[in-house]
């Protein structure tokens, strides 16, 4: 193999030289064996580097490979070879991408760029006379980038690459944002301003410049306070659920429960190698297409039976794949990978916001809110929620830090998952708003703040929420308030694993259910876990004391040493079948004894 190897490396570099000197679209001739049958292409130096850099027995690729195609590929390679040919093959691709961007490196001025005539009249049109609609407008925008982008793609422009990539920006948003209009932005209280009806290459007028501004400095907020919160939350679910791992002793445990999950497009690939139940017989599914528009019964860690980890069944093969038992780990890792990038990505996006309108009466129809209780204290509007009682909002501001709670004057800004109390002690409901976005939470005329406590009473006929639209993001906030179980709504797994799963669509969603599996516990013994009794008596942990709860080794390498060393030491509190803490405890046992 390692002959092989080198062989591939010597072939690859020929390459390299070859478009140093001749450029990457320079084309010759290519045969291979196995991927061409002995048959002559005549293909770019580009695409040619691309199949020496693959496996000999995998598919023959001419055509364009953009970010889409090549995850698509990369997907397959995971699946077809084993953990260290897979990273083999990625670390070869990886490094002779980087060897060419530097010797063909892409950038494009787009003041080169001169659109036909009768698109400029059209856009020019579009401008002295907007839609007020926000979505109409929005619609026009995207229909005048594409129908550009058709035109650079018809004229063979060398922008064409850059721009149908994937990597350099995203050719509607962006390119909408830069040619046609910059349209709605958001600013840092998440208000949204605009239009800003020019694009960035026409330059703004004052009141554009300054919305503008407004956005720009949303993104230096995302820069320095938002984006290594997933690399922190992602430091506590490893800590948490480090001892999640793949049950060896049991490889199906035989439970009776399983995930119902409807199935479309979006979420077909990623049940791809999980086992799901068909007329009462376990099948692994492969061909996922064939499940688009059906709701399947899944095998999950959420109801495994397996008491030391998760069973292979009720997990599937991805673990195989990835060559690890360490599923927790591997979920930490998965969301971390996730959440940065999609935090990232608030920081570098130009193309214009996606505005999704309001509808509080829809939103709680599809809770499982009690209708009575609704009925007897809210008005529900579509755009409004209303006191219909005297009401209580009680807001620890421990329960958030600076980015998630703040003060807009009028109102406070802050996630929707907000609990709302009627009633006097002890006949008190509570009614736990499910709303993932962030709202405008009114000060009503009775408000009191004491220190760390803001108690907001509402009279009937106060408003309590108003907001028409919410802009579709990555929340942050949102996000760590899921998974340090402050939503106090959420009393069921597969509610959290939705909840997590909307704000992060791009995860396979068995990293979730493998963390919050581990979230609920048995209220009588936090040591056990919920799924093991059937979610009868749980209670719902954090990321952040899940570690002391399990194992005071592992909470050595968190935040608090003291309250380690106290629990293990101290009280022995172990987690089960943990060979590290035992193999210390016995150390010390002995060193004691001596």
């Amino acid at each position: 193999m390692e002959t092989q190897h080198s062989v591939k490396n010597e072939e690859a570099e020929k390459l390299i030289h070859l478009i140093a000197n001749n450029g990457v679209d320079t084309k010759q001739s290519y045969t291979h064996p196995i991927k061409t049958n002995n048959k002559s292409f005549r293909i770019s130096l580009g695409r040619q580097l691309f199949n020496v850099l693959l496996p000999d027995d995998f598919e023959f690729i001419n055509e364009t490979v953009n970010k889409k195609k090549l995850t698509e590929i990369i997907q397959r390679i995971s699946e077809q070879y084993d953990a260290e040919k897979v990273s083999q093959i990625v670390g070869g691709i990886q490094y002779y991408a980087f060897r060419l961007s530097a010797l063909l490196p892409s950038s494009f001025n787009i003041n080169g760029l001169t659109p036909p005539p009768e698109w400029t009249r059209k856009k020019d049109d579009f401008l002295a006379n907007p839609p007020d609609d926000m979505h109409e407008y929005q619609a026009q925008v995207k229909a005048l980038t594409q129908e550009l982008i058709e035109f650079i793609e018809a004229s063979g422009m060398e922008v064409q690459n850059i721009l149908m990539g994937g990597i350099k920006g995203d050719p509607i948003g962006d390119w909408g944002a830069m040619l046609v209009s910059k349209g709605y932005v958001v600013d840092i209280e998440n208000n949204i301003l605009g239009p800003i009806n020019h694009g960035i290459n026409d330059g703004y007028d004052p009141d554009e410049f300054y919305q503008a501004a407004a956005e720009a400095r949303r993104g230096f907020y995302y820069k320095t306070s938002v984006v290594q919160d997933p690399g922190y939350m992602s430091r506590k679910i490893a800590m948490a659920c480090a001892k999640v791992k793949i049950d060896s002793s049991v490889t199906d445990c035989k439970t009776t429960r399983y995930f119902s999950l409807f199935i479309n497009e979006q979420t077909a690939p990623r049940v791809k190698n999980r086992y799901h139940n068909i007329n009462n017989e376990i099948q692994l599914i492969q061909d996922t297409k064939s499940l688009i528009g059906s709701t399947i019964q899944l095998r999950s860690p959420l109801y495994c039976k397996a008491t030391n980890g998760i069973c292979s069944i009720c997990y599937g093969k991805t673990y195989e794949q990835l060559n690890t038992k360490q599923i927790g780990i591997l979920a930490s890792g998965a969301v971390n990978d996730v959440s940065i990038n999609a935090y990232m990505k608030l920081r570098h996006k130009s193309s214009q916001v996606e505005v999704i309108d309001v509808d509080f009466q829809t939103l709680i129809e599809k809770s499982k809110l009690d209708r009575a209780l609704i009925s007897q204290t809210l008005q529900i509007e579509k755009n409004k929620i209303i006191a219909n009682d005297t009401l209580r909002i009680n807001i620890d501001k421990n329960d958030y830090d600076e980015k998630s709670l703040s003060d807009a004057g009028n109102a406070f800004i802050l996630p929707g998952m907000i609990d709302i109390m009627h009633g006097e002690h002890p006949n008190i409901d509570f009614i736990h708003l499910p709303f993932n976005f962030k709202v405008n939470l009114f000060k009503p005329e009775n408000i009191i703040i004491d220190g760390k406590m803001i108690y907001l009473t509402y009279e009937a006929g106060e408003v309590i929420i108003e907001q028409d639209k919410y802009v579709k993001e990555v929340d942050p906030t949102v996000i760590s308030k899921l998974f340090e179980a402050r939503a106090k709504y959420i009393n069921d797994p597969e509610m959290l694993v939705f909840a997590l799963w909307e704000q992060m669509p791009n995860l396979d969603i068995i990293h979730l259910e493998t963390i919050v599996q581990n979230m609920f516990r048995d209220k009588n013994d936090l040591a056990n876990l919920a799924r093991l009794n059937d979610y009868r008596n749980f209670e719902i942990l954090s990321q952040k004391k899940l570690p002391f709860v399990d194992s005071w080794l592992n909470s050595m390498a968190f935040e608090d040493i003291n309250k380690a060393i106290s629990g293990g030491l101290l009280h022995e509190k172990t987690i089960q079948n943990d060979p590290y803490e035992n193999l210390i405890m016995e150390k010390f046992d002995t060193e004691e004894g001596e």
